[in-house]
């Protein structure tokens, strides 16, 4: 029966580094060896994209303890910071979603980081980006608020009122290749493309976009102190 893993060699990580929480980022070959030495292991430095139900998600290339016993593995997980564009992140929502802006260097990274991945070079394909602009989403437990949300060191969780537009955040993600579906009668059918699922978020700083603005009428807020003063 013919295996539904694709080997890839990856050949960069996109800014991951360890979490407060258990994450499973890339390491680099020298880190992977140190760690190799002290548990035991023999390890690759390969990255498998493992197709399930039509999505593609990637993981570490097996490791094996010395009397051939393979490791339990867990989807990677990368790291990216940006600022809040808009997010949904509350309970009830089709989707939760959080819109970062991040730099040309992070967009160019992340294209690289996914270059080995199942095929993506048509023209309809659908990336998560656009311009200096990308897009994650989870659609895992839709009737509660998206977590975890937690402050810059982890210590202490938050919520989605804390992410705010212009707040500078840096979010854990697993990008996910899916296949498209050609257009069969009624059916449209929809082009391949490219997901970021959004795995945690961690806040840096507060948003100020809105803190020199005020949103209320200025003929009411003169109304509120006439009143205040018994005018």
């Amino acid at each position: 029966m013919p295996s539904n893993k694709r080997k890839i060699t990856a050949t960069l990580k996109l800014a991951a580094t360890p979490s407060p929480s258990s994450s499973h980022t890339m390491s680099p070959a020298s880190e992977i060896t140190s760690s190799a030495a002290s548990s035991s292991t023999v390890p690759s430095t390969a990255t498998e994209w493992v197709k399930k139900r039509g999505l593609f998600y990637p993981f570490s290339a097996p490791s094996h303890t010395v009397d051939g016993t393979e490791q339990p593995r867990s989807a990677l997980e990368f790291e990216i910071k940006g600022a809040v564009v808009s997010a949904f992140l509350k309970a009830n929502a089709l989707s939760h979603s959080l819109t970062l802006r991040v730099e040309q260097k992070d967009i160019e990274n992340l294209r690289l980081q996914v270059k080995d991945g199942p095929s993506h070079d048509q023209s309809d394909f659908r990336w998560p980006v656009e311009e200096t602009v990308i897009k994650l989403v989870s659609k895992v437990d839709l009737d509660m608020d998206f977590t975890p949300i937690w402050d810059e060191d982890g210590g202490e969780e938050r919520t989605p009122d804390d992410v705010e537009e212009g707040s500078s955040v840096m979010v854990k993600f697993t990008p996910i290749f899916y296949l498209g579906r050609k257009a069969k009668g009624s059916d449209a059918g929809f082009a391949p493309g490219l997901t970021l699922r959004l795995n945690a978020v961690y806040i840096m700083t507060k948003g100020q976009a809105f803190a020199n603005l005020t949103f209320e009428s200025p003929s009411k807020r003169q109304k509120v102190r006439e009143s205040q003063f018994g005018i």
